[in-house]
């Protein structure tokens, strides 16, 4: 699991990043995470060598947390271990987070991270995102700028297994944000086609929120981050119901929680109910018809 939460410090022009990796899945995730970012300030790890990482004089100030001491080990003794204080990694307690400082960078269409929350979130219960990047490595051959767009759009590039330009899908909001050499021409052309190619709501398919930021990622020339916000999404939901359901049914692993305390068994039921009235929503968005609202007259 991993949670990014961004304060804005005053007027200052700068921000806070909080990554939560918590378990195998968050601190594995980690393990990619930070040679990427160290990467992407010149400060190479690949090597084994943490000569560069002294040099830097830099420290995550993260709390690294797993059951397991074995998950943890790689930030002890590897490449890395230079970059957190060994006291905070915890092992045998469940839960924590970890911390990462980051400046903006320059450019002509740069982004506050709440524009994302405002544009891509037109109704409080469908707030949950697509999110998928090209290209993905730390290094790849220069691609046209048209093929970076199409492979974000790419179902093989989502982060999770689902499309979000399924047939039966409608779009409520969207974000495209380049880094490095794309200009707002390729941004413009590239937006016009994905238009043409998806399918939205009566009222959200001018709801494009882009940016553009001139530094490249390390060992690119150019990329592209995409958030969609699509009624596709209730499928993954149906999915989870479905599979609960069939647990639920021979009550299996049930005890795990109900032995916590404060936890009930009539709290399966409630949050069963409440993911598929979230799913309710999301069909009436996508069933939605055009209104033709008429012009105001002057009497």
């Amino acid at each position: 699991m991993e949670t990014t939460l961004t304060l804005k410090i005053n007027c200052i022009s700068y921000f806070l990043f909080f990554n939560v990796l918590v378990g195998q899945c968050g601190n594995q995730i980690g393990s990619a995470f930070w040679p990427l970012v160290l990467h992407e300030y010149g400060i190479q790890t690949t090597t084994g060598d943490v000569t560069d990482l002294n040099a830097a004089k830099i420290k995550a100030r993260a709390v690294l947390v797993d059951m397991e001491d074995s998950v943890l080990s790689r930030f002890k003794q590897g490449p890395l271990r230079q970059l957190f204080d060994q006291t905070c990694i915890v092992t045998n307690y469940p839960g924590s987070g970890n911390n990462w400082y980051g400046s903006r960078f320059p450019g002509s269409l740069n982004m506050d991270m709440n524009e994302i929350a405002t544009n891509l979130v037109p109704y409080p219960k469908l707030h949950y995102i697509f999110s998928s990047i090209n290209p993905v490595t730390l290094s790849a051959p220069n691609i046209l700028q048209d093929e970076v767009f199409t492979n974000a759009w790419s179902r093989n590039n989502q982060l999770i297994r689902l499309d979000p330009l399924q047939s039966t899908s409608v779009i409520l909001a969207a974000a495209h944000i380049a880094r490095g050499n794309t200009t707002l021409t390729d941004i413009k052309r590239n937006i016009e086609r994905f238009q043409n190619k998806s399918k939205f709501t009566s009222w959200s398919r001018d709801c494009m929120k882009i940016g553009l930021c001139s530094i490249p990622p390390a060992g690119h020339s150019s990329s592209l981050l995409c958030l969609l916000n699509s009624s596709a999404m209730s499928s993954l939901f149906k999915d989870i119901i479905r599979e609960f359901s069939k647990l639920y049914k021979k009550k299996a692993h049930v005890h795990h929680y109900t032995q916590v305390h404060g936890f009930e068994e009539t709290h399966f039921i409630e949050s069963k109910e409440n993911i598929l009235s979230l799913c309710d929503c999301y069909a009436e968005i996508q069933n939605m018809e055009e209104t033709s609202i008429s012009r105001l007259q002057v009497i």
